[in-house]
């Protein structure tokens, strides 16, 4: 599901948003005030909200009943912050930025709002392999920082260049923003996309790196891990995870004793022919691909080291 759906796009509040973006690009004088289009930019990014909730039928659910994009003044430069109440907090100087032309902004909003869909698809089990790294880095981060009490110091922190879900929410914001620039009528010249194109590459590198810094929260030889293996010996000690996402039920299930096994690659083929949902089917033929890869490019990093 998008986040810019034709209900959202032939609204009066969309046409006048984009309406300022097109006269900063084209150098144009803008059609409204700066007022309006603050009041426009917290109704754009509600909108988006309360649609996409209502794409995903979680309007009437209770962990989203406090959902609202807010406009605030901040102190800190920080364009906004995705909180963990679904709440969207936009910084009102960075709104002021964007009306006087740093078009950069709009980054940062589609950054918040794609934390909230990571959110709501998580929550309706969306099967997804992006989705899927989403939530066992998250669930692993949340599990470790609740006895973390200083952010610096935190998982999240140490990790936020590599931590999934920002990156995620970066490489989307840049394909989103191709998107709505056609949209605006706005043309991205060759050099600007190329630039772009490369922005991605670089956050699908880090997207790809699995290793993370573990040296506060961890006993261990190295600093370092993958929080693939570290999520693998969690799970094992939370059992609330896999009752609650049936997502994880694919690779994870509850043996005759009542403990967490993992499956292999293979048992997770033959799952395959059990299963009569297609999406199902589908993505265990991504997670099996994935894996494999995966397995590979581990192969031949230790061909390389060992030569």
């Amino acid at each position: 599901m998008d986040l810019f759906t034709n209900n959202i796009i032939n609204t009066d509040t969309f046409k006048n948003v984009v309406g300022v973006i097109e006269s900063i690009y084209n150098k144009k004088k803008k059609n409204i005030s700066y007022i309006e289009f603050k009041t426009n930019f917290k109704e754009l990014g509600n909108l988006i909200m309360r649609n996409y909730l209502q794409q995903s039928g979680l309007i009437n659910d209770k962990m989203f009943q406090n959902s609202q994009f807010v406009v605030k003044k901040m102190r800190s430069c920080i364009d906004g912050y995705y909180l963990k109440t679904k709440i969207i907090e936009f910084n009102e100087k960075s709104i002021k930025k964007l009306y006087k032309g740093d078009i950069k902004i709009l980054f940062s909003l589609l950054h918040e709002l794609n934390h909230f869909k990571v959110d709501c698809d998580i929550s309706n089990n969306v099967l997804d392999l992006f989705l899927y790294q989403i939530l066992k880095e998250k669930l692993l981060c949340d599990m470790i920082d609740k006895k973390s009490d200083n952010i610096f110091t935190s998982y999240y922190f140490v990790n936020y260049k590599y931590y999934s879900e920002e990156v995620y929410a970066d490489v989307q914001s840049i394909v989103q923003i191709i998107k709505l620039s056609k949209l605006c009528n706005i043309t991205i010249n060759e050099k600007r996309f190329q630039t772009l194109t490369n922005q991605i590459k670089i956050y699908m590198k880090r997207w790809n790196n699995p290793t993370r810094n573990i040296s506060n929260f961890i006993n261990y030889d190295s600093c370092f891990m993958d929080f693939y293996e570290v999520f693998d010996v969690a799970i094992k000690h939370k059992k609330e995870w896999l009752k609650k996402y049936p997502i994880l039920g694919i690779e994870y299930f509850f043996d005759g004793k009542g403990n967490i096994q993992k499956r292999s690659i293979d048992e997770i083929i033959g799952l395959e022919t059990m299963v009569t949902d297609s999406n199902v089917k589908f993505f265990i033929k991504q997670l099996v691909y994935n894996k494999k890869s995966s397995k590979q490019s581990k192969e031949q990093i230790l061909k390389k080291i060992l030569k």
